[in-house]
């Protein structure tokens, strides 16, 4: 059976027999959406007065795999469908994955479900051969890979969970993809489903091929880049749930309270819902959620790398950049594209100091809120950035060439040929509906002079040459240049 995409699973399970429905599922990709999916899996295959005997969740370490094939080939007490669930499996990690694990794990922590947090753990512990007591202080970072001159709180935070809570490196089984394709050839007694679901699956590997051709494999994958095909699905799923949310509620919300939230929280499906459900019970009675409720209420949570990373070369914190660059790396990110990056961010703090440097810019100052930001400098920034742009057309008119048949016309008279107003990238504000990112970056300007910013594209510059043109280490001409941003000497990481 082939693969389906989510918006097609209820479609599915509608036009289909439990008894025509292949017994092995694969439901892959978001987090947030696979949980979903399998739920409506679940509706749909065992009747809820059967679900305490017939519905079986497991974990999803490699440790469970022969405990979840020995459950789904035992019958029930209760005749019927029966459902054994092996969730959030990690069948699909390797010793390769071990960045992704690594950033993973730290967010896992971060958010306080050091439960998932632990699991992550030891399946990465398992594939790199190491028990804790390998773990000693002092040897931890070199063990796990991470580049920090001291041992990051997450990771004390999570070894004390680890030890209260007992955890142990079970005996994992050696090839648990391997286990569970081998079962699918011996089939399963009718009647009788496994579904997997996680958030990583090789569409390479044998297992998902098998399931593939043989089961069914729903993608609840959302891309993740910055491409406009890929934040459009984003949006799309974000939109929809706000709309759910709203919907049951009663409540309305503005467009600009929902793009500061999106800029606040990115695309975290889990955490949009619940902030989103937190600001309906703050409004209260009110029907309208504003852009001040937003403030009051949301915290900055986005844990996108690439945001993380520049947000830590504009605060000058070589510690964060360094552990982000590294995980980013061990991840497969390649390094020009955090080189760009940075030159991107750079770039737009420059803009932002010619606002402030300008005489539109002197109502903007150092610490100024966000409500003085949208009463008194939103306005003059797009007065600014109108002024640039008509400066812009003059000088493309100016060196226009001249119009052939005017010449003819026209002997000796130089005719500019007119030009629609041009497209810069040149303007500090992208999106005048979306004024919170302008706002941040106004305030990330002000950890620099222009100066050091001039200094830091230079630096940038002579990088790329490097790193395009000789055999030195990308890596460490990453680390050199964004040392040299935070002001500290080349090579210097305390």
């Amino acid at each position: 059976m082939p693969a389906i995409p989510l918006k097609d699973l209820n479609s599915t399970l509608k036009s289909a027999k439990k008894e025509d429905l292949p017994q092995v599922w694969l439901i892959y990709g978001e987090e947030f959406l696979y949980k979903g999916a399998l739920d409506a899996a679940v509706n749909f295959l065992v009747p809820v007065e059967a679900r305490t005997l017939n519905y079986d969740p497991l974990d999803g370490g490699n440790e469970n795999v022969p405990k979840a094939l020995e459950r789904v080939n035992t019958y029930s007490l209760i005749p019927g469908v029966k459902v054994v669930a092996l969730r959030d499996a990690r069948i699909f990690y390797s010793k390769e994955d071990k960045g992704s694990l690594l950033e993973k794990t730290k967010s896992a922590v971060e958010k306080n479900e050091l439960k998932k947090a632990s699991g992550l753990f030891v399946t990465l512990l398992h594939r790199l051969n190491l028990k804790f007591d390998d773990l000693e202080k002092g040897k931890r970072r070199k063990l796990l890979g991470i580049d920090m001159d001291e041992e990051p709180a997450w990771l004390d935070k999570l070894l004390g969970y680890c030890e209260e809570k007992s955890v142990s490196l079970s005996a994992e089984a050696s090839d648990a993809a391997g286990m569970i394709a081998e079962a699918m050839e011996k089939g399963f007694p009718s009647g009788h489903f496994l579904i997997v679901t996680t958030d990583t699956a090789n569409k390479t590997h044998p297992l998902f091929k098998a399931i593939k051709q043989d089961g069914l494999v729903v993608d609840c994958s959302v891309p993740r880049g910055e491409r406009k095909a890929d934040k459009q699905q984003q949006e799309a799923i974000l939109s929809q749930r706000k709309s759910t949310i709203l919907s049951r509620s009663g409540k309305k919300m503005d467009g600009r309270a929902y793009r500061a939230m999106v800029d606040m929280i990115g695309f975290d499906i889990r955490s949009f819902e619940n902030d989103l459900e937190k600001l309906v019970n703050y409004v209260g009675q009110r029907e309208n959620i504003t852009i001040e409720d937003v403030q009051s209420v949301v915290k900055r949570t986005r844990v996108d790398p690439i945001y993380e990373f520049t947000n830590a070369v504009t605060e000058r914190n070589p510690r964060d950049i360094l552990f982000l660059l590294n995980s980013m790396l061990a991840a497969g990110t390649h390094p020009l594209q955090l080189l760009t990056a940075v030159v991107n961010q750079i770039r737009r703090l420059i803009l932002a100091k010619g606002f402030v440097k300008s005489p539109e810019g002197a109502a903007w100052h150092k610490g100024a809120t966000y409500n003085h930001f949208q009463d008194k400098v939103m306005d003059a920034l797009i007065e600014y950035d109108r002024a640039l742009l008509e400066r812009l057309q003059d000088w493309e008119e100016q060196l226009a060439p001249e119009d052939p048949e005017d010449a003819k016309t026209k002997p000796g008279k130089k005719t500019p040929k007119k030009k629609a107003a041009p497209k810069s990238d040149l303007t500090v504000v992208k999106n005048p509906k979306s004024p919170f990112p302008v706002y941040q970056t106004l305030k990330k300007s002000d950890n620099f002079t222009f100066e050091e910013l001039k200094d830091a594209l230079r630096a940038l510059s002579n990088a790329d040459i490097l790193m395009k043109s000789t055999a030195q280490d990308p890596k460490r001409v990453l680390e050199n240049v964004l040392f040299e941003i935070c002001g500290l000497k080349t090579g210097n990481k305390s």
